[in-house]
């Protein structure tokens, strides 16, 4: 009697350190929701994939199905989800070996990096995988079952034991750390023990509440296991309820290690994984409707091409459904923060998916509209041929039908008319969004340059360039005045040619005519006579003719005259 009082106790006393570790883990849980802050994508930005099978081709443990699950994964996000191809990476152990497609353990890593370089928020990125899965020894204490999940590169037989693999605290940091806040990561694992592989803080059950943390599933069996242990000690024992310490020790570590995962391990950024299985579970290499396939990445693409808008919990759902009735895998869906599973769109996503509806409603409204005009021409005519025919009766009814079919026709207009009212409506509050967004942009970006701006270095540089501009501007004077005076003497000396000139053209005598003849004197000196001038005749000038010509004239134009009246004698 006094054991079963005792065993009764024990269990009390468990369910009681269960309910208040449950307690304590969703006020913890709150209390990181309400201190973290974290973004939704909108997926409008830039679209990129890596998508990597590897099928291990002729190694003892080759699969069947890889390569087929990166090819299928690649034609479902070109067709359903408007990725293109050139912003995509697909590696394959079926190419070249020295090629940076291989699937290699460097060219995996050089492809992750790739994948999550330049995040911008709003971008959508997604990764999957189809090879084998592992895992290893925990080396740094935060895992809660003791073990790290591994994924294999094609080549990690060339590395020293356990260090050809990637394990999840290299896949978080590679994947999940470098992401900006408001950027989607979509991941897909199809590998054995990857329910957990990135180490995301959130673990959601298929009912899309969050289960207790980091390798629930694990820790849930070792729970009960050392439950059961414990029970079965204080039977043994028949010792007391005083003696329970040890266990609620237990589960008190057990809670802090998931809070201090959640802190250490949440992300700002839209982080989803999709996994085929439990920690301690493998997935399936399987022949799936005629073809070799993982059984996850099967499952995963075909419910999706059944209905590509679908909330997150309903396509868990739907893939487990896939499985369940011939494999014994459980996929699992883990997010970077706290979301609700049960939400299909953004609201950005579900003003567009409301602009399609309204528009799909709007062809349809049409589509009707027309059959109802073409039954109105038939009455029409059916109408006068019962009048002709003098049949009374039935041009009445029909007269009757074609007022009710006229009637509808304008309904449909008016129910156009409406939903492109709401479309209207719709793409204004788009509009907004998007500004609203254009300005948080902005803002980030100008609080950004505030916080990188150096006062006064900015200060002094802009001191430098006032001093550098004044001495241009003294310069740029300098070089002015000395060209002004060149083009002043330039004017002056033109303006004495002129005035030369015009008192020459006034005595009749030009400027070459007087080198002429000086030139003729020259000759005259030297002995020559210029045979231009042989039967010439010496001009002579009357005195009054010299008077005349003197007068008004002032006495340097005076002076001209007499050498010029000199050389005409010589």
């Amino acid at each position: 009697m006094q054991a079963v009082k005792n065993s009764f106790m024990v269990l009390v006393s468990i369910m009681c350190m269960l309910v208040i570790s449950a307690e304590r883990e969703q006020q913890m849980s709150l209390l990181v929701q309400r201190q973290r802050k974290f973004q939704l994508s909108s997926c409008r930005g830039r679209k990129k994939a890596v998508l990597i099978g590897i099928n291990y081709i002729g190694s003892d443990s080759e699969l069947r199905g890889c390569i087929n699950d990166a090819q299928s994964m690649r034609a479902l996000l070109t067709t359903q989800f408007n990725f293109s191809e050139d912003n995509m990476l697909v590696l394959t152990d079926d190419q070249p070996v020295d090629g940076q497609l291989y699937p290699t353990k460097k060219n995996m890593i050089a492809a992750m990096k790739w994948l999550v370089q330049d995040s911008q928020p709003n971008d959508s990125l997604f990764f999957h995988y189809s090879g084998h899965g592992g895992s290893v020894k925990d080396s740094n204490g935060d895992e809660i079952d003791g073990y790290d999940e591994t994924i294999f590169p094609v080549d990690f037989r060339n590395y020293e034991a356990g260090t050809g693999q990637l394990v999840d605290d290299e896949l978080h940091e590679l994947l999940v750390k470098p992401l900006v806040e408001g950027c989607r990561l979509t991941c897909v694992f199809d590998s054995c023990h990857s329910g957990t592989v990135l180490d995301l803080p959130y673990v959601y059950s298929t009912f899309g509440t969050l289960q207790s943390g980091v390798r629930h599933e694990a820790s849930k069996k070792a729970s009960l296991t050392a439950s059961s242990s414990f029970i079965n000690r204080k039977l043994a024992r028949y010792s007391s309820l005083g003696s329970e310490g040890s266990s609620h020790k237990e589960q008190n570590a057990f809670v802090d290690q998931k809070e201090t995962n959640e802190q250490r391990l949440f992300s700002p950024a839209d982080v989803i994984l999709f996994a085929g299985c439990r920690d301690d579970q493998t997935s399936a290499d399987a022949q799936m409707a005629g073809q070799a396939a993982g059984a996850m990445s099967y499952a995963f693409i075909k419910t999706l091409k059944a209905n590509p808008e679908q909330s997150y919990m309903s396509l868990l759902n739907n893939v487990r459904n896939i499985l369940k009735n011939e494999f014994s895998q459980r996929p699992q869906m883990s997010t970077s923060h706290p979301i609700d599973p049960n939400s299909k769109k953004t609201p950005a996503e579900l003003l567009r998916q409301h602009q399609r509806a309204i528009t799909k409603a709007q062809r349809e409204l049409d589509r009707e509209r027309e059959k109802l005009e073409r039954q109105e021409k038939k009455l029409i005519l059916d109408i006068k041929k019962a009048a002709k025919a003098n049949q009374m009766g039935a041009c009445k009814v029909m007269a009757k039908d074609l007022v009710r079919t006229r009637r509808n026709v304008q309904k449909f207009y008016q129910m156009k008319t409406q939903l492109q009212a709401i479309g209207l409506r719709i793409q204004t509050l788009r509009s907004s969004q998007q500004m609203a967004e254009a300005m948080r942009g902005a803002t980030k970006a100008m609080g950004s340059m505030n916080r990188q701006m150096n006062l006064p270095q900015i200060q002094k540089i802009m001191m430098d360039f006032e001093r550098e501009s004044e001495l241009m501007d003294m310069k740029d004077e300098m070089m002015g005045d000395a060209i002004d005076d060149a083009f002043e003497e330039d004017e002056d000396e033109e303006e004495s040619d002129e005035i030369v000139n015009k008192v020459l053209d006034e005595i009749g005598i030009s400027l070459n005519q007087e080198v002429k003849n000086s030139n003729k004197k020259l000759k005259s000196e030297l002995g020559e006579v210029p045979t231009g001038l042989k039967h010439s005749e010496p001009v002579t000038v009357s005195s009054t003719e010299k008077v005349a010509q003197t007068e008004g004239l002032s006495a340097d134009d005076a002076a001209l005259q007499a050498r010029l009246d000199n050389l005409r004698r010589e």
